[in-house]
């Protein structure tokens, strides 16, 4: 499970690294190509901007498919996001420094000039464990894992979305019918203790987890 958890982590700091790459490539060449009569301190605005010493920004804490989780953000003078740092509770030690490398690549991203949108487009929607139903949020229900929740959230905080809605197949979990509210739950509130995800079913030999196959009694 952890070679996992790292490799997957790997994979997300090599394309954080790629879009800042990309970005800061097609800046050069635009600048190259400018001409006389364009703006040149435009160009250059975000290539190597700062956030000041004493910043503004806030701190979310979650719980992300039974998973403790705590995004920091730090913003630049007129608002905009500038870096940002994640927190998960009882995390590996290895796993806590692979995340700390994919925020800070994005984070540099962020202060070399990339559009948070570039991020949000690259990581929403990315699936791994832990996942699932989103307490402590109330403008995120639902993430396909930590990193999906972490774009989910900055999106709506400074990207000027609106409030995400989960997909049709995520609405039959989060937002129940009318109809449906009297029928019993689908899953246990408790996290399994095995992998941790919020998915126990209870049946004739106590608890089963249906992400790990393990049994509680």
């Amino acid at each position: 499970m952890l070679s996992y958890f790292l490799a997957v982590l790997a994979l997300l700091i090599i394309v954080a690294l790629y879009v800042t790459l990309n970005a800061w490539i097609h800046r050069r060449v635009v600048r190259e190509n400018a001409t006389n009569e364009q703006p040149i301190e435009s160009l250059k605005r975000g290539e190597e901007e700062k956030p000041p010493d004493r910043r503004k920004g806030y701190v979310q804490k979650a719980t992300v498919g039974g998973r403790t989780v705590y995004i920091h953000t730090g913003e630049f003078k007129d608002g905009r996001l500038a870096e940002i740092f994640l927190s998960m509770v009882r995390a590996d030690p290895e796993v806590e420094k692979w995340a700390n490398c994919f925020v800070l690549a994005v984070s540099l991203g962020l202060q070399g000039g990339v559009p948070l949108e570039r991020f949000v487009e690259a990581f929403r929607n990315e699936k791994f464990s832990p996942s699932g139903a989103v307490l402590g949020n109330d403008r995120v229900q639902w993430a396909t894992s930590v990193v999906d929740y972490v774009f989910q959230d900055l999106a709506l905080s400074y990207a000027n979305e609106g409030t995400a809605s989960p997909s049709a197949e995520q609405e039959d979990l989060v937002q129940p019918s009318r109809e449906s509210e009297s029928q019993p739950k689908l899953f246990e509130e408790e996290p399994c203790s095995e992998c941790g995800q919020q998915m126990l079913k209870r049946n004739d030999n106590g608890l089963a987890c249906q992400n790990c196959g393990s049994t509680q009694l």
